[in-house]
């Protein structure tokens, strides 16, 4: 029987009252052999060894959208971490996660992977790679109108050589200079993907999230800059803008 959980915990020893942890899984939430559609709903400050904010199992499988998943922090996978399972996005900001070693936003290990209009954003790591995603294996990821802004020293989107992705409408940008696309082709200059300052309304990583704003300026390349079908325009009827404020629920967050 599948189950959406809170963290679980896999314990070592026992000592009187005190429990002493091996590995926990989903900080926030945790969802084994089953099937989520989670809309508004949040994962804030949160921590586990795998997948800080949200573990999906190898059965899992969720849906994503309108929501902030923030602040959370992991060995691997300091948002969000799919071990094998399905996790689609959609206007959603991942910003400020972090991971001691694998996948600062979100880790995905042979899982399936689908975002669009989304902004994932942050330090994400110190490992050196994938600060934002780390697709490893089998790993999957088809990313549309969103944007990555990696603000440490770790390579943005990092693919370990047998992983897939696809990138079209897509603005992948690092503020320190570190490499944005690593173990992948880099598709900046080709199906609409560019890696340009986003220029957002004002962030800052001082350990408050609440005094950031990621929307776009008016001077930002990013608007108007997503797929021009019209099934894509924002909600007030103009071509889709990049990042998470873009898109036909562009008004998610008001």
């Amino acid at each position: 029987i599948g189950a959406v959980m809170a963290a679980q915990r896999v314990v070592a020893n026992q000592a009187g009252d005190d429990n002493y942890f091996v590995y926990s899984y989903g900080g926030g939430g945790c969802v084994v052999n089953a099937s989520a559609e989670l809309s508004g709903v949040d994962f804030d400050d949160n921590y586990a060894d795998q997948g800080g904010g949200l573990y999906i199992d190898e059965d899992g499988s969720v849906e994503l959208s309108g929501a902030w998943v923030q602040e959370n922090e992991a060995t691997d996978g300091g948002g969000i971490q799919v071990d094998g399972g399905y996790l689609s996005v959609e206007n959603v900001v991942l910003a400020w996660n972090f991971a001691a070693d694998d996948g600062g936003s979100v880790l995905s290990l042979d899982g399936q992977l689908v975002v669009g209009n989304s902004t994932i954003a942050g330090d994400g790591n110190s490992s050196g790679s994938g600060a934002e995603f780390y697709l490893d294996g089998n790993a999957s990821l088809t990313l549309e109108n969103s944007i990555l802004y990696g603000t440490g020293s770790a390579s943005v989107l990092y693919g370990d050589g047998t992983a897939y992705f696809s990138g079209t409408y897509n603005n992948a940008y690092s503020s320190s200079g570190a490499s944005v696309y690593s173990g992948v082709t880099d598709p900046t200059g080709s199906n609409g993907n560019m890696s340009v300052d986003p220029y957002f309304g004002g962030v800052s990583d001082d350990a408050n999230s609440s005094n950031d704003d990621w929307s776009l300026t008016s001077t930002s390349t990013c608007i108007d800059a997503g797929n021009p079908a019209s099934s894509y325009n924002d909600a007030d009827g103009t071509q889709c803008d990049m990042g998470a404020y873009g898109g036909p629920s562009s008004g998610w967050d008001q």
